[in-house]
């Protein structure tokens, strides 16, 4: 089946792409870097090769880039989302955490009333309430922490694999965690069943098994990052601290994610090599 990446350029979409190609299915690649404001291209495209199903991630890569969503890309998703809703065709929309209050150690289902704390939680609550508007067309994938080329851990933990240096890291706390391969395999799972007629429909969490702490976290990915990478004799030391240097979010109850499509939580560990080699530009898309 053919299915529309919107955003292809940012880390989920390029996951999303190549476990679409795993699976036999035919990824319709939208790169919507450079953000424009002709919709109309897009739309004609999508009308072309008549894909009735829209993955999108094009705001989370340029959030982390420039922090801030522009209004060309404000501006893009709207109409496209209009478009979506009036051709028929399903927008399945990624969207994060950071709409919920940020309280480590607590589960938070899809009837949790948001509560963003910064411009980034304020962006996706609007975004998520423009695809709930779609009734039937519409379905948000809240994820949890999604590492990768959207987080600015990845980048700082390179520089310090070149330059060596001390990453501190809270350890009294445990939180939740998204890789983009994890989360890419659970957007494919959700368009394989709606393609077919399941009812799914309106809001989803989704956050890998196996909570842990930063420090936890931290310590995994610097020692997968040596596995691809050459690096000096200085290497990244990681300390536990009081205080740690990445926004955490909240953590997601999975529970009618499982009811509704059967998808399972797997452990992040298991998703996170793949993360690290397309990060370092080890990728097959």
């Amino acid at each position: 089946m053919k299915i529309a990446v919107l955003g292809a350029e940012t880390m989920l979409g390029l996951a999303v792409v190549r476990q679409l190609r795993q699976r036999q299915h035919e990824p319709v690649v939208i790169d919507t870097g450079p953000i424009h404001e002709d919709w109309l291209s897009y739309a004609q495209l999508l009308e072309q090769v008549e894909c009735r199903f829209v993955v999108n991630t094009m705001h989370l890569d340029e959030f982390y880039k420039t922090g801030t969503v522009s209004a060309q890309s404000r501006n893009l998703f709207r109409q496209i989302a209009q478009f979506c809703f009036d051709t028929k065709r399903v927008m399945l929309h990624a969207s994060l955490s950071q709409v919920l209050p940020n309280e480590p150690g607590i589960l938070f289902d899809e009837s949790t009333p948001m509560a963003p704390g910064n411009s980034l939680g304020e962006y996706l609550m609007t975004a998520e309430q423009r695809v709930m508007s779609m009734g039937d067309f519409g379905i948000v994938l809240r994820v949890c922490n999604l590492f990768g080329n959207e987080g600015a851990i990845f980048k700082k933990m390179y520089e310090l694999s070149l330059l060596g240096g001390t990453m501190r890291f809270r350890d009294d706390y445990k939180f939740a965690v998204s890789c983009a391969e994890e989360v890419a395999r659970v957007v494919v799972a959700m368009a394989e069943q709606v393609q077919v007629g399941a009812p799914g429909r309106g809001l989803y969490h989704y956050c890998s098994g196996m909570m842990a702490t930063p420090y936890e976290f931290s310590s995994s990915l610097r020692d997968m990052i040596y596995q691809y990478v050459q690096v000096n004799e200085q290497r990244v030391e990681i300390k536990r601290a009081r205080r740690d240097s990445f926004v955490v979010g909240a953590s997601l109850s999975c529970h009618r994610i499982l009811s509704d499509f059967g998808i399972k939580q797997r452990p992040w560990r298991s998703a996170l090599a793949a993360d690290v080699k397309q990060f370092f530009s080890l990728k097959d898309y």
